[in-house]
């Protein structure tokens, strides 16, 4: 089993990495926008998004070490659905920053 997880897991561990320069970028961008634009420092989720994500990513490397190999298949599946649910969930505070930017293209 984790002849085949590993890989996945390595291909996963460089998606974190993408996501988390994401989200430092978003926040970045969303808390100059939310200055020029008097909106509240929602901004701030993408930082908490972005440390629950290196905390899921340290967990994937600490907890199979003292697991059974039965077990680790439903922690790396645990692990999946919330990098996702995560993920989805920076989508709200997206909105509310960007929001003004799709309502500028569909003007056009």
């Amino acid at each position: 089993m984790d002849g085949v997880i590993l890989p996945i897991l390595g291909a996963v561990h460089m998606l974190d990495a993408s996501v988390f320069f994401l989200l430092m970028i978003l926040a970045t961008l969303s808390k100059k926008i939310g200055e020029a634009l008097s909106v509240p420092n929602f901004y701030h989720y993408y930082y908490a998004c972005a440390a629950m994500l290196i905390f899921l990513v340290v967990a994937d490397m600490v907890l199979p070490n003292f697991m059974l190999e039965s077990d680790r298949s439903e922690i790396w599946t645990v692990s999946m659905a919330l990098r996702a649910l995560l993920v989805l969930s920076t989508f709200p505070v997206t909105m509310i920053y960007w929001r003004w930017l799709f309502s500028e293209n569909l003007k056009r």
